[in-house]
């Protein structure tokens, strides 16, 4: 990675999850890190990518001290896919706040409406007259989501009687 960024030279490096997740690629990052932050005399840019609702930890504190110290060491920016009017990172990360480089929300993806759109890929297309209503529990792996995804499943048929819509559910793998 040492070599490859030597030779492309970013203009922006962006770190998917890492130091808020990934800790096993730690070994390979920091040094990729230390070089970004240490190039002369154009400085490239190092930016956190990361998801709005984080994994709970049972050692939270010291996992976001740690998190704190690298961000304060290396990033100069943190984006956060989500939108925080509806979910803030600190909800599931208390010391945002301690960051000292700028959190910015990007929003979520949204495909633009085309009547078209997912038949390339075998997809069934929405009805655009109705509403679409997506369930996701991420990796499907903790309770919390198959909770969620039970509870929309036995909500779908009351809503269908009240808002007409398209329903799609994701499970993880």
């Amino acid at each position: 990675m040492l070599q490859a960024f030597n030779e492309f030279k970013p203009d922006v490096l962006v770190t998917e999850l890492f130091p808020f997740g990934r800790k096993h690629f730690r070994f390979e990052l920091l040094p990729l890190l230390e070089r970004a932050r240490g190039q002369q005399p154009r400085r490239t840019l190092v930016v956190s990518s990361v998801r709005d609702i984080l994994v709970a930890r049972k050692d939270q504190e010291e996992y976001e001290q740690r998190v704190c110290s690298l961000v304060n060491s290396f990033y100069d920016l943190v984006l956060v896919h989500g939108d925080e009017k509806f979910l803030k990172l600190d909800e599931s990360f208390s010391r945002v706040t301690d960051l000292r480089c700028p959190v910015a929300y990007t929003g979520y993806v949204a495909q633009q409406n085309q009547p078209d759109a997912g038949k390339s890929y075998g997809f069934p297309v929405a009805d655009q007259r109705r509403p679409a209503i997506v369930v996701s529990n991420g990796s499907g792996q903790y309770l919390t989501g198959q909770m969620l995804l039970e509870s929309m499943l036995r909500a779908a048929h009351l809503l269908q009687g009240q808002i007409p819509h398209e329903f799609h559910v994701f499970a993880g793998p």
